[in-house]
């Protein structure tokens, strides 16, 4: 992860809501990773129910139930030293600020009362597994949300970039849809002209996921030929010059004006030079601000 979206020291979900280790951590790693990258707490709580709820007993977590069972007397698995502290927000209002020390947010509250351990796959006992998710998602938006509370206003070299890159006239969008594809098929609805923009440049959703582990990700570029020709004149070529004259330009605008701005946020950027290849940056920094607010408007688009 990067710095700004690395998990705190010591962060786990308490074990009387999921036993393995393995499993855990699996989750954990999972559940931050959306946080991290902007997705709405509705979604990633959704997603982990369905997760639970279609856990299968698995050997490590029925060995990690046998050791329980047997060394019960000795509580080694569940001392402070190796599992760290434990994880959940204070109070029952998921949006409660629980002070400025992530892992102030981590030792009391819904997390720690009783429940269901997820120590076979399937939850059982009083919790159901969407409640268990509640209780996991909850938890962690708490201690992420603390996280930044410590690091204060935060304005990445990322962010910085493309909102330059809009002032100079280039839609730039971070996050931006699924894939590439429908990356490419929207971007044109972002403004209400595309005479009035230059070009646009974009990253989409799983290009994110790998920015958030790497610093790197590609970029998408292009132009909107209305800018540069009347419509009549764009309908009297055939495709092959359409596609000949939007790749000059889309190189031209890369070199002048998209590369530089990047270059100008010490981002590197690694690029053949042709419009048929989409550029990659080195040494960005993705960060979400979460919604103060609460829970259910958390933000959705990264930078």
């Amino acid at each position: 992860m990067t710095k700004y979206n690395e998990q705190p020291a010591g962060l786990r979900i308490p074990s009387h809501l999921v036993a393995d280790p393995d499993l855990e951590r699996e989750l954990r790693d999972r559940c931050w990773t959306s946080i991290v990258l902007g997705r709405p707490y509705a979604d990633i709580w959704n997603d982990l129910s369905a997760d639970l709820a279609d856990l299968e007993p698995m050997p490590a977590q029925r060995r990690s139930r046998d050791r329980a069972s047997g060394l019960s007397s000795m509580q080694s698995s569940d001392s402070p030293s190796r599992r760290g502290p434990a994880l959940g927000p204070g109070g029952s209002d998921p949006s409660a600020a629980q002070g400025s020390d992530p892992s102030a947010a981590l030792g009391s509250g819904p997390l720690d009362g009783p429940g269901s351990a997820v120590s076979q796959g399937r939850p059982s006992g009083e919790l159901a597994p969407d409640v268990v998710a509640q209780k996991i998602v909850r938890g962690l938006f708490e201690a992420r949300r603390a996280q930044q509370r410590e690091f204060g206003p935060v304005k990445t070299n990322l962010s910085a970039a493309f909102a330059t890159l809009n002032d100079y006239g280039v839609v730039a969008r971070q996050n931006f849809m699924c894939c590439m594809s429908c990356g490419l098929d929207a971007i044109s609805g972002e403004v209400e002209s595309s005479a009035e923009w230059d070009g646009y440049a974009f990253y989409h959703a799983q290009d994110a996921e790998r920015l958030v582990e790497t610093g790197s990700t590609y970029v998408a570029f292009g132009v909107f030929l209305r800018r540069h020709l009347p419509i009549d004149e764009i309908k009297a070529m055939s495709p092959a010059e359409r596609d000949a004259f939007a790749d000059e330009k889309a190189e031209a605008l890369a070199r002048s004006v998209i590369v530089p701005t990047f270059e100008m946020y010490g981002i590197d950027v690694e690029w053949d030079g042709s419009a048929g290849s989409r550029m990659v940056l080195h040494g960005a920094d993705y960060y979400v601000p979460l919604n103060e607010g609460g829970l259910k408007g958390e933000c959705t688009v990264g930078g």
